[in-house]
């Protein structure tokens, strides 16, 4: 084919190009491999229908890997990485453009690695220089350089690089030694080997104190003993003081140390452990068995002596002796304790006036440093007298209202107290006809209205009663004075008919009048006012009905006495009367027909209306 028929090709191809890519175009590799061993050559190039893209169009390479990899129509790379990659090229001619992509992949083996030192499963002993020696070789870069190769332990982690290393601080264990080699595309190979590292514990000698020994508590005791690493790094050697390390079963860590000297131990069977740590954690022990004996503190009470009674609040002094034969017994070390108000402090002497009202057991213990106590005990008895109460006002005697303030003060005094504060003081108020009470607080004054009084208990005889108590609980006979809460009889006025009122009998007689309870102050119910009339000459007496207002039509001819009468809400028996005297003419004969009847005397033939004056003037 001719340069111009190509170039028509071209030119053509650019036209598709730039809308649907050109299946002509294609990317070619020598001997058309997709395969290649990473650092070798690689030769790239883009053909149009089998034929070189010419030198009028430009091309441009790219890797989705590594990104750019240069321009034109023929490439030769070779720092591809391993792996896979897809090679794009780009054609543009005349502002056309086409695409073309190819998979290739860069081969890379990882080196093959060799421990030649160690053998497999060696033991060595903890600190021996243990020589580790290994070489690798790789595909592409042949002998791997010394630089490349690295050790590492599982239990110790590095261990250094190179083709030789000696190591002699491996803890013991075992350990998975690894040689890495890595190649220059990054690629590693490993080899790995197992050796175990032994570690034999320290032999322990306690030189002091010897088995069985016995000793006496509060002694100050001396432990003496040493320990040797049979398998040092170099030789045999003393394990250093700081970790020998001497327990005991009952008291615990003791200290650390070859020579250590403790203050005591608790009285009773010691097993005494020495233990020897080496540097890699192997532990050897020895043990001794001793036993330290303790006696317990004797104690004897000084005072009180035993029985003796006190007034409450009285200040009761407690003294005692109290030995320890090892010695040592301090103030804290003895406490009094009652059986009825528990501990009461420590010391071997002891004031206290707070003891409650009783009979006590006292008991005084001392108790050493290793626990073992000794006691004695004494018995005392608290007295209490009751405090007494006394009522200043009201007086007896005294006669209140329903409206009135009633004020009450007393007070209250105790032997052991002296004066009572007024939470102590507790007033009662109760009604003598029926035996009810009612609490009205405490203090040493206060104001009670006597309404809320009545409203709880009646109006009648009271007894109010003031009882004090002690902070001991001892309560006074109660103070009591006699008081009377007055029930005051109701009022009553009668307003119609008025005294010297004359009517005809068979007339009508209007009754209307009020009642006002004055202890309430309110008026009287209807079913608290009655009506009734007696005839003054011969004692006939009528009842004429209830309420504030009575019309009365049958009352016959005579001198009538009309009575009002108002019962008192609070007490049925109590009543007051009001009464007017009024007469009753007779009828007039009866007259024939058509003739005018008679006057009744002047008398309102039609009942008697208007309330004027039947309610009480301001």
């Amino acid at each position: 084919m001719t340069s111009g028929a190509r170039l028509k090709q071209l030119l053509l191809c650019g036209l598709v190009l730039g809308l649907v890519g050109c299946k002509d175009l294609d990317i070619q590799t020598d001997g058309n491999k997709s395969e290649f061993r990473f650092a070798s050559p690689v030769h790239l190039w883009v053909t149009f229908k089998g034929a070189a893209v010419g030198g009028d169009a430009t091309v441009r390479w790219r890797s989705d890997r590594q990104g750019d990899l240069g321009s034109g129509a023929s490439l030769t790379i070779s720092h591809l990485q391993p792996g896979k990659h897809s090679i794009e090229v780009e054609v543009r001619q005349g502002g056309k453009k086409g695409k073309k992509k190819r998979t290739i992949r860069i081969v890379n083996d990882a080196p093959a690695v060799s421990i030649l030192e160690p053998a497999p499963n060696r033991r060595v002993g903890v600190g021996t220089a243990l020589r580790l020696r290994g070489a690798a070789t790789d595909t592409e870069d042949g002998v791997v350089p010394a630089e490349a190769l690295s050790w590492t332990s599982s239990l110790d982690g590095a261990l250094g690089g190179g083709a030789v290393v000696e190591v002699s601080h491996l803890r013991p264990g075992t350990h998975e030694l690894t040689l890495t080699a890595r190649d220059r595309a990054g690629a590693d190979g490993r080899a790995r080997v197992r050796v175990e590292v032994t570690n034999a514990p320290p032999i322990v000698t306690i030189s002091y104190p010897a088995d069985g020994m016995t000793v006496p508590a509060g002694m100050q005791m001396r432990l003496r003993g040493s320990a040797h690493d049979p398998d040092a790094r170099t030789q045999p050697q003393r394990v250093p003081g700081a970790r020998l390390e001497w327990r005991s079963d009952r008291d615990g860590r003791l200290g650390v140390g070859e020579d250590l000297t403790i203050d005591s131990l608790s009285p009773g069977a010691h097993r005494l452990e020495l233990t020897a740590t080496d540097e890699f954690g192997a532990i050897g022990k020895k043990t001794v068995r001793l036993r330290v004996h303790n006696e317990a503190p004797t104690v004897r009470i000084r005072e009180p002596g035993d029985g003796r009674s006190f007034s409450a609040r009285a200040e009761v002094r407690f003294v005692a002796e109290a030995h320890d034969p090892e010695g040592g017994l301090d103030e804290g070390d003895v406490v009094w304790r009652s059986s009825r108000d528990g501990t009461l402090g420590k010391g071997r002497s002891l004031k206290t006036d707070k003891l409650s009202i009783g009979e006590h057991q006292v008991t005084c213990t001392a108790t050493d440093r290793h626990g073992a106590s000794g006691s004695a005990r004494v018995r005392v008895v608290i007295t209490n007298q009751a405090p007494t109460a006394r009522i200043t006002s009201p007086a007896a005697g005294t006669t209140v209202l329903f409206s009135d303030t009633l004020t009450l003060e007393g007070r209250g005094e105790d032997r052991e107290d002296g004066r009572l504060r007024g939470d102590r003081l507790e007033w009662t108020a109760v009604r003598v006809e029926t035996g009810r009470s009612h609490g009205l607080g405490s203090g040493e004054r206060l104001t009670q209205r006597v309404s809320a009084l009545v409203e709880r208990l009646g109006f009648g005889r009271y007894e109010l009663r003031l009882v004090a108590t002690d902070r001991d609980g001892a309560a006074s006979p109660a103070a009591t004075v006699a008081l009377t809460v007055q029930n005051r009889a109701p009022e009553v006025r009668i307003g119609n008919p008025t005294a010297g009122t004359t009517f005809t009998a068979g007339g009508v007689l209007l009754c209307s009048g009020y009642g006002q309870d004055p202890d309430r102050a309110r008026l009287l119910e209807n079913a608290e006012m009655s009506w009734s009339a007696r005839r003054v000459e011969d004692g006939a007496e009528r009842a004429l009905g209830r309420g504030t207002r009575v019309e009365v039509r049958d009352l016959p001819a005579g001198t009538w006495d009309v009575t009002l009468t108002g019962v008192d809400p609070d007490d049925s028996a109590l009543r007051t009367t009001a009464t007017v005297r009024v007469r009753v003419t007779p009828a007039a004969p009866v007259t024939t027909a058509g003739a005018t009847p008679a006057t009744t005397g002047g008398a309102p033939a039609a009942p008697v209306s208007g309330l004027s004056g039947l309610l009480p003037g301001p």
